[in-house]
């Protein structure tokens, strides 16, 4: 009986292990992705200034709004 219980616990230990992985992965592309972000605000910013930015920011959260309500 022991031998099954073994067995289930390797079993979790490995599952556990995916999903730490799949955190891990997760978290690195989100870092990568602000990072990104700050980079192409940082671009707009420069050239267009602060107004520019802000139009954009606007315009993309109406696109991101009408993309939810469809």
């Amino acid at each position: 009986m022991e031998e099954g219980a073994g067995e289930s616990k390797r079993l979790y230990v490995k599952k556990v292990k995916i999903l730490e992985d799949r955190i891990d992965t997760l978290k690195k592309a989100l870092s990568e992705s602000k990072e990104q972000f700050k980079k192409l605000e940082d671009i707009i910013k420069k050239r267009y200034g602060n107004d520019g930015w802000d139009f954009i920011q606007s315009q993309l959260k109406k696109i991101i709004g009408s993309q939810k309500n469809e």
